[in-house]
């Protein structure tokens, strides 16, 4: 809407490195629950869709947008995918559930035979599809 783009543009004037992209998520109905899930009611003023993050020690790169759920803690995630990969057998077959953006399963792919990543928001395939690229070899 023109109010959100003025209000954004305002907001990246009063100090440009403040931002680094800019969203409304618009919520209708009752209840408690905070953001609207529904692709559709996401709107980006201004900025980037994805905010890049290297987040394991192996220096993946990931890519969030404000739909998905990310870890508070990076540091202190990384810590526990480093183990996660300790524990995982060499030449493994692994199913991730609950898989987010798939970091933890493209994070130990290089130690595994197969594995499935799997996770019900749809919001998160972008995301998991543009870390797979830059996986090398090709996964």
């Amino acid at each position: 809407t023109p109010h959100l783009q003025l209000l954004a543009k305002e907001l990246k004037k009063s100090d440009p490195d403040l931002f680094h992209s800019i969203w409304a998520n618009f919520r209708v109905g009752s209840g408690n629950v905070i953001l609207n899930r529904n692709p559709y009611s996401w709107h980006r003023c201004s900025g980037p869709e994805f905010i890049k993050e290297a987040i394991t020690p192996g220096g993946i790169s990931f890519s969030f947008s404000p739909q998905l759920f990310r870890q508070a803690n990076l540091d202190q995630f990384g810590k526990i995918v480093e183990k996660i990969e300790e524990w995982v057998p060499q030449d493994s077959v692994v199913c991730e559930l609950y898989a987010g953006i798939g970091i933890i399963g493209l994070s130990i792919i290089h130690k595994v035979k197969r594995i499935k990543c799997s996770d019900v928001s749809s919001f998160n395939l972008r995301a998991f599809e543009r870390a797979k690229e830059k996986l090398q070899p090709k996964f």
